[in-house]
């Protein structure tokens, strides 16, 4: 796939992505979601009414998850559970809140209550941050 192999490069500034109605499959979006790794540029993506199936799904949620470079804070799918949408939810907001910035280790620790306060209204997304922040609950 091409598109994936131009999503790769340090050179790509495309922000937003629509390939609705692309007939991409369960192997294109995972190709696609592998591309994505390492960009830092696209924002939105849109793939609605493609046949991605659960395992593409599942690969777009690995990024998402593991990857904080990865600045996408809006994907458009229509075919996953709700499990799978509630966590690939998750790590959307964590993206639209700047994420990436957010989990630099030098962010000022007196950021952080500010930071809490603001996902006290989003347990989920309060928990997914002390996940990948546990220093935050050690008392000194």
């Amino acid at each position: 796939m091409y598109l994936a192999k131009a999503l790769e490069t340090s050179t790509c500034s495309l922000k937003r992505l629509y390939l609705a109605n692309g007939q991409i499959g369960t192997e294109g979006a995972v190709y696609l979601a592998n591309a994505l790794r390492n960009n830092e540029t696209i924002q939105v993506l849109d793939l609605l009414h493609n046949p991605i199936g659960h395992d593409g799904v599942l690969a777009f949620r690995s990024i998402l998850r593991n990857y904080q470079n990865v600045t996408i804070h809006a994907l458009l799918l229509n075919h996953y559970d709700a499990s799978t949408n509630g966590s690939i939810g998750i790590y959307l907001d964590l993206n639209r809140m700047g994420r990436r910035h957010i989990f630099d280790a030098d962010l000022p620790v007196s950021v952080w209550p500010f930071l809490l306060e603001k996902m006290n209204s989003r347990p989920n997304l309060l928990y997914q941050t002390l996940l990948e922040k546990p220093e935050l609950m050690k008392r000194e």
